[in-house]
């Protein structure tokens, strides 16, 4: 499911990420893992960004979001 892959970002980067980062990054591990051969339930190459969104939604009791500026949204792990 993204929710873990999402997660495992997330933790990687305690400290925040942008949502266009993390996306980014979500994106890069999910193709990583389908070029092993595995699958990633609700990832495809078009709607990373979605999936992204999805897991966030689904997170939200255990993440922080912050402004960073106008335009940027920052995602932490924890409370």
């Amino acid at each position: 499911m993204s929710t873990g892959v999402v997660s495992a970002v997330l933790l990687m980067y305690r400290n925040g990420i942008s949502e266009d980062q993390l996306i980014k990054t979500v994106n890069w591990i999910s193709k990583y893992i389908i070029n092993k051969g595995y699958k990633i339930g609700a990832i495809n190459e078009n709607s990373s960004g979605f999936a992204v969104r999805n897991a966030i939604h689904f997170l939200d009791s255990i993440t922080v979001r912050t402004k960073k500026s106008i335009f940027e949204l920052q995602i932490s792990a924890g409370n």
